[in-house]
């Protein structure tokens, strides 16, 4: 499991976060295979993703073993059923379905008896209005680089939002592993002007997908980035899973989000 870097505005440090049974995570030697979902669908087609499949030992080279034959679907309030198919690599797909603010939906994965479930809604939100980039000159002219600022206007105080922010820089996405960021408008209400903390280079094409989240689904997102962060050693001595998504219980997150995106070239 990799380290996240977080990018915490305001008083998101401080967050309080409720306390959640310790379990050991699988480390050396034997332990039980855990399943991992790891769930996404959107607002926008051919987003709609499912990956199955069971957790490691965490001095395994392979990162996950993938489970082929999982049963896997996402009911809606109405009493709608989607049906997902596999793909590949743990991997399972629907794109001909939206999701929609404010609704509820429900994911179903049947792994050989047991069914797991997970319930999520999707928060709607105001959206980028524009992004734009600055460039930063360094001491050391290596570490000189653009960053990019987000607009997405000012939010309703009794209202705050949270959100994922995912970038692909010349159609690879970096907001992966350790550079996962995080926002919030906890503080201010407003997310305009807000620099991004990771570096680009003249020429570069970026494509910023801005995520809507629900309070739970942060909160579970900041579990495992506090953990991790506060760890030292969390190669191999991480002892606090984050807390449960899904009954019975599962590692993994069943994410609903709406989507704003724009695309800039750093010229």
């Amino acid at each position: 499991m990799s380290m996240y870097k977080v990018f915490i505005y305001l008083s998101l440090i401080i967050l309080c976060i409720a306390c959640e049974d310790v379990y050991d995570f699988p480390g050396k030697g034997n332990y039980q295979k855990i399943p991992v979902i790891e769930a996404i669908i959107t607002g926008q087609p051919g987003y709609q993703k499912v990956r199955v499949s069971y957790a490691t030992q965490l001095d395994d080279s392979i990162l996950s073993l993938p489970i082929t034959n999982a049963l896997v679907m996402v009911t809606n309030g109405t009493g709608d059923t989607m049906n997902f198919s596999y793909t590949q690599n743990g991997w399972y797909t629907r794109d001909d379905f939206v999701a929609k603010p404010q609704n509820n939906y429900t994911l179903l994965v049947q792994i050989d008896s047991a069914l797991y479930r997970s319930t999520s809604s999707m928060v709607s939100m105001h959206g980028l209005d524009s992004v734009t980039y600055s460039f930063h000159k360094k001491t050391n002219a290596s570490d000189s680089a653009y960053f990019l600022k987000i607009y997405a206007g000012t939010t309703d105080p009794n209202d705050q939002k949270y959100y994922q922010i995912q970038i692909y820089k010349n159609h690879q996405l970096v907001t992966t592993g350790e550079d996962i960021l995080l926002l919030s408008d906890i503080g201010t209400f407003s997310l305009n002007g807000v620099e991004l903390s990771l570096p680009f280079a003249k020429n570069d094409t970026l494509d910023v997908g801005l995520y809507s989240l629900t309070k739970e689904m942060f909160n579970y997102h900041l579990y495992v980035i506090n953990s991790l962060v506060n760890n030292s050693n969390y190669v191999l001595d991480f002892k606090n899973n984050p807390s449960t998504q899904f009954a019975p219980e599962a590692l993994g997150y069943f994410q609903v989000s709406q989507i704003s995106n724009k695309s800039i070239v750093i010229r």
